[in-house]
């Protein structure tokens, strides 16, 4: 699946990065608990982001399953609530019979912080749909949120950076760092790992706001 050094080297690279801006975040809506004297939610928070750092930082293991992928997913969405409270609601629907299936670690992750991100933007309440389901040898992945709609412009800069982190001859960590551990690095580490199995989507939707759609086939 790691055809050679060069698109390993980056797998590895985006695989171990971890956005600053989600702790810068995280500690601040902590810290806010803290001087409102909300002790119990602050508890809860610093246990969820002590679970988030011990999950992300164990480099050794980079296959994980969707049920570990779901209950990190779960301690991120409680960090991010300390911080906007009230304005995100946060739907989780996952099939049971996509648990055991195998992803690159934090693929989940990146592809909800980036709807978060983009949501808040324009809407006082956000609202985010994960459904993760099995169909047809199919492992399914979809989120939508109800930001703004991503525009032709803004899927064709996705795609030029994909393209660029799978091809360039660069320098590998400063080409990371362009790219980031969002919505292209993310499709750039499942390209990798699942080569021509894996298939994606950006697109608007019913609610106004984008869809990321992922399809996984398992042979």
């Amino acid at each position: 699946r790691l055809q050679n050094l060069h698109t390993k080297s980056i797998f590895d690279i985006l695989q171990s990065e971890i956005s600053p801006h989600f702790l810068y975040n995280a500690l601040g809506g902590i810290a806010n608990l803290c001087e409102a004297s909300e002790n119990s939610a602050a508890a809860e928070a610093c246990y969820s982001l002590t679970e988030i750092l011990r999950y992300s930082s164990d480099y050794a293991t980079t296959e994980v399953t969707v049920y570990d992928e779901i209950q990190n997913l779960i301690s991120y969405i409680n960090v991010m609530k300390s911080r906007y409270c009230e304005r995100l609601e946060i739907e989780i629907e996952t099939d049971e019979k996509a648990y055991p299936h195998i992803l690159p670690k934090l693929t989940y992750q990146p592809i909800v912080e980036n709807a978060i991100k983009y949501s808040l933007l324009d809407n006082e309440l956000v609202k985010i749909r994960i459904s993760t389901k099995v169909a047809d040898n199919k492992l399914v992945i979809q989120v939508d949120d109800n930001g703004r709609e991503i525009t032709k412009e803004a899927k064709e800069a996705i795609e030029e950076k994909i393209q660029k982190l799978l091809n360039t001859e660069m320098d590998i960590s400063r080409e990371v760092q362009f790219g980031g551990m969002g919505l292209g690095g993310t499709v750039v580490r499942l390209t990798i790992f699942f080569g021509d199995r894996f298939k994606y989507e950006i697109d608007g939707n019913i609610y106004g706001g984008t869809t990321v759609r992922f399809e996984i086939e398992y042979r």
